[in-house]
Order: C-alpha cells, then sequence, then structure tokens
C-alpha cells in the first residue's frame, strides 16, 4: 500500500471508532460473525431538531401505533422550538384538524 492509501485507511478507520457509541452490533446468522450498523436513531438528515430528543418522534410513533395524522402532530410539536416555531404549531393544529375531520366528520 502507499503511503496516501495507509493515511486514507487510518483516517476512515478513526472515523468508524469516532462513531462506535451510535453503533450497535448485528448477528448475521447461527455462527456468523457479528456485523455493526449505526442506529437510525441517532441519525437525520438535514439538522438535529429529532437527535436531540430523548426519544425522536418516529420511534415514539411507531411503537405506539400511531395514524399518520396523530404521528405527524407528534412530528410538529416535537421540533417547533428548534426549527420553524410557530410555523409547525399551525401544521399540528391542521393535522388536529384533519383528524376531526377525517376520524368524526367534523
Amino acid at each position: 500500500m502507499k503511503d496516501s492509501q495507509w493515511d486514507d485507511f487510518w483516517n476512515a478507520m478513526n472515523e468508524v471508532n469516532k462513531h462506535k457509541a451510535k453503533h450497535t452490533p448485528i448477528a448475521v446468522g447461527e455462527g456468523d460473525i457479528e456485523l455493526e450498523r449505526e442506529l437510525a436513531t441517532s441519525q437525520q438528515v438535514g439538522g438535529d431538531h429529532y437527535t436531540r430528543l430523548a426519544i425522536q418522534p418516529a420511534e415514539y410513533n411507531q411503537r405506539n401505533g400511531l395514524g399518520f395524522c396523530e404521528a405527524c402532530v407528534v412530528k410538529y410539536v416535537s421540533r417547533h422550538k428548534h426549527k420553524n416555531g410557530r410555523q409547525d404549531i399551525e401544521k399540528a393544529i391542521h393535522f388536529l384538524n384533519l383528524l376531526l375531520e377525517i376520524e368524526y366528520n367534523e
């Protein structure tokens, strides 16, 4: 290996080690080696308004079996202080109104 390849390798290894706390081992199959994958709940594309929360809205919604409108309410209320402020509250209210209309014919 050339020196530059070693440098690239060690830089990549340092990046992997830096994120170890965000990884969990997964078993491939009985007797197979364990692989590691990054936890999806420790990732976010575009910002940190969900990963800074104790429980991400997606996980909360999924574990509690919420429907689409209810899940959107949780999402917007959870992030309003760190993303779009008043607009996120208005979006949550809109989804509550949709829920009233769809579920209760109001």
